[in-house]
């Protein structure tokens, strides 16, 4: 897919310079308002974000084949996301990922049959209940690197140096970076109502397990699960999907002076696929407004 757009994108622009009558390079910056969108089955992971505010900059060439119709090709980084604020579901595989993190090398020295039933019993568990409920303040952001490839319409006001003008097209997306930020303390919950902690609601056999670790080496699986923790930033990179494809769409604005234009956009976009390698993940939508210069180069 990201091959046959590179190559669309070097044709398309191969074909506007042969036959534009003029070039324009030009700059805009503005701000993203993005929300995340269940993908496929709602789940507690996918649902319940509202909006992020984040930047939106970057340089563009513009192709003007006629008096209305141009082809604007950018580069632009964009920050997206969502937020959700008090009780929200978590994925119970991190909560295992970051006990294994916690037990690092040290895990080795345990004794094996130890290990193997904590971690054997942890994953049966996750794999049964793959949420966990925490009452926090959280972020969720991605950088994006976008390439946006728009067929762009427009039309003077009368005799005045306004214009304006629409444009459409596909968007081309490369994750730089995924993370949530989470702010807050609180125990974790087996359910949304808060009423019980992950704690009690483990099997004994965990907790009968957990009381065989060695304090000083391990973590304090009682803690983990049951007490109050301070959330921070999570990466989740590792989790996003590397490439994506959407569509943009804007309305704009603009003021000519000389070989100079000013200009301010609306707009929004939508992602086609999911942002998490997972079906039932999030795609991405939002509303950008921007201001914009450009130069004419003749």
């Amino acid at each position: 897919m990201k091959k046959i757009l590179i190559t669309t994108i070097i044709t398309a622009l191969t074909i506007g310079a042969m036959s534009a009558q003029n070039v324009t390079f030009g700059a805009r910056a503005g701000v993203n308002m993005s929300t995340m969108m269940p993908a496929g089955e709602t789940t507690p992971l996918n649902d319940g974000f509202g909006m992020r505010t984040a930047p939106n900059f970057g340089l563009f060439t513009e192709l003007h084949v006629n008096p209305t119709f141009s082809l604007r090709v950018g580069v632009e980084y964009s920050a997206l996301g969502g937020r959700r604020d008090g009780m929200q579901a978590m994925p119970s595989q991190r909560l295992v990922n970051e006990l294994v993190g916690g037990l690092g090398m040290v895990g080795m020295l345990l004794p094996p049959d130890i290990m193997a039933g904590v971690m054997g019993t942890l994953g049966a568990w996750s794999a049964q209940n793959p949420y966990y409920y925490v009452n926090v303040e959280n972020t969720v952001k991605f950088d994006f690197v976008t390439i946006p490839v728009l067929a762009q319409f427009g039309t003077n006001l009368g005799d005045s140096p306004w214009r304006i003008h629409a444009n459409v097209g596909p968007v081309l997306s490369f994750i730089l970076s995924g993370s949530e930020v989470a702010s807050g303390t609180s125990p974790r919950f087996s359910d949304a109502t808060g009423t019980t902690t992950l704690w009690d609601a483990l099997p004994q056999e965990i907790q009968d397990i957990a009381s065989l670790l060695p304090p000083a080496i391990a973590p304090d699986l009682e803690a983990m699960f049951g007490g109050e923790v301070t959330f921070g930033t999570t990466e989740t990179t590792g989790e996003m999907r590397s490439v994506n494809l959407g569509v943009a769409a804007n309305l704009g604005l603009s003021f000519q002076h000389n070989r100079h234009r000013f200009f301010l956009e609306v707009g929004g976009s939508y992602g086609f696929f999911t942002v998490q390698n997972a079906d039932n993940g999030n795609r991405l939508a939002g509303l950008t407004v921007s201001l914009g210069y450009a130069v004419s180069l003749w």
